[in-house]
């Protein structure tokens, strides 16, 4: 009789444990779907946080929900302090998985670097887990290049990527880089 309640109790304690790793889980996936940072750290596994990346993913929170007076922002830093990372690749992908409607346009000082950001975009955009917290997210496969592409129905996001004096008149934008 003393085995059978032993086992009982340990297969109750086996699925309490299970159903607390499913709801931490799903609480971190609500925190990386909810926070640019979180959203960061997640996806480029190694990412460094400093001050001045709190700060910024603080400000691209903000213009995400369109808060009055953040919807325009410049930033500078000094290079290899994470600009490119966090604008450029991090932020269009996380955008994305919120709006995946919006056309974007991404612009940099030359069309290799411009097309690199949208490839990396497009990675991150491709990765499990990625799927995970944005699920649903596809890309249409005739448009898979560097330059252009869009997600696959039922969305209809867009990504043009330009370097100077690159072509992107014509093109609208919900979400300019």
């Amino acid at each position: 009789m003393m085995k059978v309640t032993n086992n009982k109790f340990l297969h109750q304690r086996k699925v309490l444990e299970m159903k607390r790793l499913i709801l931490l889980e799903q609480k971190n996936r609500i925190e990386t779907m909810n926070d640019f940072l979180s959203f960061s750290q997640r996806v480029y596994l190694g990412y460094e946080i400093n001050s001045h990346h709190r700060y910024i993913s603080k400000c691209l929170n903000k213009a995400m929900k369109h808060e009055r007076g953040w919807t325009r922002l410049v930033f500078h830093e000094p290079p290899q302090h994470g600009k490119s990372l966090q604008g450029s690749i991090l932020f269009p992908a996380f955008y994305l998985g919120h709006y995946p409607d919006d056309p974007l346009i991404l612009t940099a000082y030359n069309d290799e670097h411009a097309i690199g950001f949208s490839k990396k975009i497009r990675n991150v955009i491709d990765s499990e887990f990625y799927e995970q917290v944005f699920p649903g997210m596809e890309f249409s496969e005739d448009t898979r290049a560097g330059r252009r592409w869009e997600l696959k129905a039922p969305h209809r996001g867009t990504l043009a990527a330009a370097g100077l004096g690159g072509g992107i008149t014509g093109k609208g934008a919900k979400l300019l880089i």
